[in-house]
């Protein structure tokens, strides 16, 4: 084998391995947040024994299984913790605001029903008008649109969040 051969092969070898790097870089944090994401929908679904043959082999009813079965509370715990993860990703992000709307469903078909780049959310309502919202980075500007269209306001700098369960 001749020198100039060698160094092709090398010079070759060394694109194909910096390109493959570079890919997996890129492709790694969407499939992170894919990852979790699924853990967050699974614990906003409650879980039903399947009915049919076909249920037993979806893929719901075999992660559960895989999963060891667990209890929706538990199932809760999971997807907390996953959503801790997205917004240390700063995928997701929380923000709480005062909330003192009587018709919450109507305020949540809204933002449902509004065009948003992550269709997971989710709304954390306390007492005394307190509430969480967690969601995509990117979506607060028309969720804080629709909030404010109900009244609501964001929690004011000088307060001390508050504590949600």
């Amino acid at each position: 084998m001749s020198a100039k051969y060698s160094r092709k092969i090398l010079i070759v070898a060394s694109g194909a391995i910096i390109l493959f790097a570079s890919l997996a870089f890129i492709f790694q944090r969407s499939l992170c947040v894919q990852y979790h994401r699924s853990f967050v929908a699974d614990s906003r679904t409650w879980y039903e024994r399947p009915t049919t043959l076909r249920g037993y082999f979806s893929s719901r009813y075999i992660r559960w299984m895989l999963d060891g079965r667990p209890e929706a509370t538990r199932q809760i715990e999971i997807g907390k913790k996953h959503e801790d993860v997205l917004v240390k990703m700063k995928y997701f992000d929380r923000r709480p605001y005062h909330f003192s709307i009587a018709n919450r469903e109507e305020f949540v078909s809204k933002v449902s029903n509004a065009s948003l780049h992550d269709r997971l959310f989710y709304f954390r309502f306390g007492a005394d008008g307190a509430m969480e919202v967690l969601a995509h980075r990117d979506d607060f500007p028309k969720i804080e649109q629709i909030i404010h269209s109900f009244g609501g306001q964001k929690w004011g700098a000088n307060e001390a969040p508050p504590i949600l369960p």
